[in-house]
Order: structure tokens, then sequence, then C-alpha cells
């Protein structure tokens, strides 16, 4: 069991003080009180704050919404012309489904793509940390239909086995009502080439190649 020293944000006070914090804990472990894995997660989230968690992973430039786009049909025909490149698509990702997110394109748009990963394999995060380091950086949040631009644009400069995340408030979501959770989408790009669309649930804990996209507007 390890701490993220170098991502660390704590003065040397609190640092030293979560050290001991640690040697108590493995103590712990060691006497079958606690499992290490969970111990360790849970006291990294109280030392790395949100904005230390996360590192560039890839900087996809500019990509720009076509005149012939229309937010309430795009995922159609997005699936529509582009089906049988993917390995799967998950067939909820619908206009339907996603018809609200918090900003609705419009052609002549432009977006900055950026991708973002853990600083380290070790860290984990949730969709709120997610959502406020994207806040920051001033992100307007697109849903499918920006990943789906992203694919039809960037796909070759994406670095492979990562998995790339649109993120977005709850209320913007699609909420999944065989399980209650919200939906996310995500676009997989993996080593071999291919490609997966798919979601996954905002209620969900992001581990390792889980990456994720931010777009900015482009003035």
């Amino acid at each position: 069991m390890y701490f993220e020293r170098e991502n660390a944000m704590s003065s040397g006070a609190d640092i030293e003080r979560l050290w001991k914090l640690e040697t108590q804990i493995n103590k712990l472990v060691l006497d079958g009180k606690r499992d290490a894995g969970l111990v360790s997660d849970a006291l990294q989230k109280i030392l790395v704050q949100p904005q230390e968690k996360f590192t560039l992973l890839a900087d996809l430039g500019v990509v720009i919404v076509s005149d012939g786009y229309v937010h309430a049909t795009q995922l159609a025909r997005f699936h529509q012309q582009n089906y049988k490149k993917f390995y799967s698509v998950n067939d909820d990702i619908t206009d339907t489904n996603f018809q609200n997110p918090s900003r609705i394109l419009r052609p002549g748009n432009k977006l900055r793509v950026v991708a973002y990963k853990h600083a380290a394999k070790r860290l984990i995060s949730t969709s709120p940390e997610r959502l406020a380091f994207l806040k920051v950086k001033n992100a307007c949040f697109v849903g499918p239909q920006g990943l789906s631009l992203v694919f039809g644009q960037k796909s070759l400069l994406l670095p492979k086995d990562y998995w790339y995340a649109s993120f977005d408030e709850t209320h913007h979501t699609w909420r999944d009502p065989r399980t209650d959770f919200h939906r996310i989408s995500i676009l997989d790009a993996y080593s071999d080439t291919s490609f997966s669309f798919r979601l996954s649930s905002f209620e969900n804990v992001w581990r390792g190649d889980d990456a994720f996209l931010c777009f900015t507007e482009v003035v």
C-alpha cells in the first residue's frame, strides 16, 4: 500500500501526518482487520485533490460541426454511417435518450478537444471530481454527440488502450430505467485499432485506463 507522493498538494506537516496514518492502517491490515486495496484507495482520495489527479493525455486539436449537422438526428445518422466500423455499439445511445446535453451543438461550432487521464495508475476518481476538473477548464458538456464528432474527425489521434468518456451533469444524462443509473457515453480505442461506442454510469468509480475528454469552445 502506498500514496502517490508526487501528486500530493498538502503541506509537509499534512504529508507526515498521513504517512503516520498509513503506518497505523498497515498494521490493521497485517492484523487482518482491513483490506489493503480499499484502505489505500480511500486514503488516496483524501490526500490527492481533483486538480492533482489528472494529467494531459493528448491534445486532439479542433473539431468542427458540419453544415449538415442536425442535433435531433445526429446519433441515428452517425450509427447508420459508422455502425460497421465499430467492434461493438450500445444500442441505447440514441437521439431520444441523449436529447438534452448541457451544450447542444450547432452547425459551424468549433471545439478544441483535449484528453485527460489519471496522473498515476494507482489513482481513482469519481464523476463529480471529473466534472469539477472540467469546469475549471471551462469545458462544455456535449454528450455522445461530441464523441461522434471525435470519432469522425480525430479517431486516428486517440492514444490506444484508453476509454474516452464524455461527461455531463446528471440531469442532462439518460437515466437508465433498468438500473436507475445515469449513463455516460464512452468511446473505447483498442490497441488493434478497433473501437467501441458504449455506456457506463455516472455513479461509477474510474480507474486505470478510464480517460475523459474536455471540449472547449473555439471563438
